[in-house]
């Protein structure tokens, strides 16, 4: 054993000796690639992802799901996830990647879940939303929004299927199963300290999420340079990117199981969102596998079904315009919980009003 930390140990220097001089060599393209992880970052995911921290974190310090999810005891059961799990489901379905993570380690800091319960929920809660599968995947990359919404149920089924078997058979195996019921020993935060602390935990969130996607491009670019194809290595590391980079060597149903499974940017944010919550990483990626297989099946399906024109396709062997922007779908969802935090405040007064009645 000691032997293999100690290559292990070996092995990890010279890796990290390698790149130092691989970055030395080749000066200007990491540089570039920088620059273009900082871009995409502040001009496409904190402009999408930083709404759906704050607000996440938001519905979960304020208490304000509270209300209807007191309703929604037969979903919970059918998941066998607690109402408030529900809530980390219900955030990661409507916010992707890594929202799902985030939603899971504020929960948890806030003794809302148990721990056994937040480590199964880690395991399943990963996949993407709604505005990346619908307007840039679908609309943009494929210019239509139909093969969008095909890939948007095969994800939402792979993250539902994936959560009720996980949530059904490791909770009966846990030594600690947890309830259904909701966990209520959090603190009361007043509107203001909630809208306070969101604001931190989304910030801290958002530049960890940040420094792997510089990190990952500035790999996927320094990959560029090697004599080979490097298109499927580059979607393995960084989903984004890598869609665009394989369009045109993928099928449908392969852009499906890379969707499932997320890239091994996205699991290390959400390995840097969940840090206090100690999961097994190679468990982990064998469920990110097996969520892709299920994309890929239900994909195949959808097409076989319910088949799209093949003018429809020859888009992808086009070059590619991304443009990315606020969608209809983030539109729906700031309303939703917008309304959601209205109703709980007008509850809450109407409680105080008949207290001091009495």
């Amino acid at each position: 054993m000691k032997t293999f930390i100690n290559f292990k140990k070996n092995l990890i220097f010279l890796f990290s000796l390698g790149a130092i001089i691989i970055l030395l060599i080749f000066t200007n393209t990491y540089k570039e690639s920088v620059i273009e992880g900082i871009d995409v970052c502040c001009n496409v995911l904190l402009p999408s992802l930083f709404p759906f921290f704050f607000l996440s974190s938001f519905v979960i310090y304020t208490n304000c799901f509270q209300p209807i999810a007191k309703h929604l005891g037969f979903v919970s059961k059918i998941f066998g996830v607690s109402k408030n799990g529900l809530i980390a489901i219900l955030l990661c379905l409507v916010g992707g990647f890594p929202v799902g993570g985030k939603a899971i380690a504020t929960l948890y800091s806030e003794n809302k879940i148990t721990e056994s319960e937040a480590k199964i929920l880690s395991y399943c809660l990963v996949g993407a939303g709604p505005g990346f599968l619908v307007t840039f995947v679908g609309e943009n990359l494929f210019c239509n929004k139909t093969l969008g919404i095909y890939l948007l149920f095969a994800n939402y089924l792979s993250v539902l299927l994936i959560t009720f078997l996980n949530c059904k058979i490791l909770n009966k195996r846990s030594k600690k199963p947890y309830i259904y019921n909701s966990i209520e020993k959090s603190s009361d935060y007043s509107l203001g300290e909630s809208i306070v602390n969101a604001t931190e935990s989304s910030i801290k969130s958002s530049l960890s999420m940040c420094g792997f996607v510089i990190i990952f491009i500035v790999s996927n670019n320094l990959l560029k340079l090697l004599p080979i194809h490097t298109e499927l290595i580059s979607i393995v590391l960084e989903i984004t990117s890598g869609v665009i980079n394989c369009n045109h060597i993928l099928s449908i149903e392969g852009v499906a199981f890379f969707i499932g499974f997320g890239g091994i940017c996205v699991h290390f944010q959400i390995f840097g969102i969940i840090k206090d919550i100690h999961i097994n990483k190679v468990f982990f990626f064998l469920m990110r596998v097996l969520q892709g297989l299920i994309s890929y099946v239900v994909m195949f399906i959808l097409l076989k079904v319910f088949p799209i024109s093949a003018e429809t396709f020859e888009s992808i062997n086009k070059g590619t315009t991304v443009t990315v922007s606020s969608t209809i779908w983030g539109s729906f969802a700031l309303i939703f919980l917008s309304l959601i935090f209205l109703v709980s405040i007008n509850h809450k007064n109407n409680q105080e009003v008949n207290l001091c009645a009495e």
